[in-house]
């Protein structure tokens, strides 16, 4: 898992920004990273390979005992172990086409899905409301019900009373939506 020893990491771009607590406490954990420049680049959208990057780091995988076990020559070099133990996993799964699409803007649909596999949300889940959102019909039915676990759980929802299920999730959005799970799971642990 996480590391134990922190390190204050300030970046050159998140002074006011929003989302500055979780990003600094993130990083201070080695769970994300910015980049080589001095910046995180909040509003930057997310896709699978750095999402994976990232939920490795949470869990401490052991990458190096990774076998390349596909032929699929799209993954990124930086991803590719964390993507082959996620597909292992099954928290990501190939595209009907057989593919696996690390590089394109995931949706906040497909991010809830994913932090559900991850984290094993839905088993830990006691109640399950339904979706009060304006857009609940732009979800797609594959996403419904992680959707629900991570808005019953608070770990994210919408704006304005809306999900945005197409919308792409930003840096920010998602060092802040991680950071709510791991406190979340350190309260179910006490």
């Amino acid at each position: 898992p996480i590391l134990a020893e922190e390190v204050k990491i300030s970046f050159r771009d998140i002074e006011n920004h929003w989302a500055k607590e979780n990003i600094e406490t993130l990083a201070a954990k080695g769970t994300i990273r910015g980049f080589a420049d001095g910046y995180f680049k909040p509003a930057e959208k997310v896709n699978r390979a750095q999402l994976m990057v990232i939920l490795s780091r949470v869990n401490g995988w052991d990458l190096k005992s990774i076998k390349n076990t596909t032929s699929q020559n799209n993954l990124p070099q930086f991803a590719r172990a964390a993507l082959l133990k996620a597909i292992d996993l099954q928290i990501i799964r190939p595209q009907k086409n057989g593919t696996i699409d690390a590089v394109s803007p995931l949706t906040r649909s497909e991010i809830a899905v994913i932090l559900d596999r991850f984290f094993k949300l839905s088993e830990k889940a006691t109640t399950q409301l339904p979706l009060t959102y304006l857009d609940e019909k732009e979800i797609p039915t594959w996403a419904i019900p992680s959707i629900i676990t991570v808005t019953n759980q608070g770990i994210f929802g919408g704006a304005e009373g809306k999900f945005n299920p197409k919308a792409a999730i930003t840096r920010a959005e998602l060092a802040s939506v991680i950071q709510r799970i791991i406190i979340g799971s350190k309260r179910n642990l006490s």
